[in-house]
């Protein structure tokens, strides 16, 4: 059941990824920008540190969330990870062994985990 939800958080992820056409520019391609992105729908072009990601979802139901760890590298399985929002350790999750290429399943251990919060060893 777990993987099924997975797999669909997924592809939910990939479609909010997604690069779009633009018909002002002549058809230049910008990309979309991800949910916990600001700056009025464009991505920010900021790295974050090697190790960092975000949430990209959260069901609190069966208490996992997805995380996003495009620009960053994808930490290993079973691995426990804080969670933080504007600076204050909110919560803490451990790593699963489903992952995708970008993307990672991580059990809820604690907190109040939000869309959009940093993600990083402890």
């Amino acid at each position: 059941m777990r993987f099924c939800v997975f797999i669909g958080v997924l592809c939910l992820g990939g479609l909010c990824a997604c690069k779009t056409t633009s018909k002002e520019g002549g058809g230049a391609v910008s990309q979309g920008s991800l949910p916990w992105q600001t700056g009025g729908g464009v991505a920010t072009q900021t790295s974050p540190a090697p190790n960092h990601g975000k949430v990209a979802t959260v069901n609190r139901e069966l208490k996992f969330a997805v995380l996003d760890f495009a620009l960053a590298r994808l930490p290993g399985p079973d691995q426990r990870l804080g969670v933080y929002r504007n600076g204050a350790r909110v919560g803490e999750v451990t790593t699963t062994r489903m992952v995708d290429d970008t993307f990672l399943v991580a059990d809820i251990n604690r907190g109040d985990i939000r869309q959009g919060d940093d993600v990083r060893p402890e």
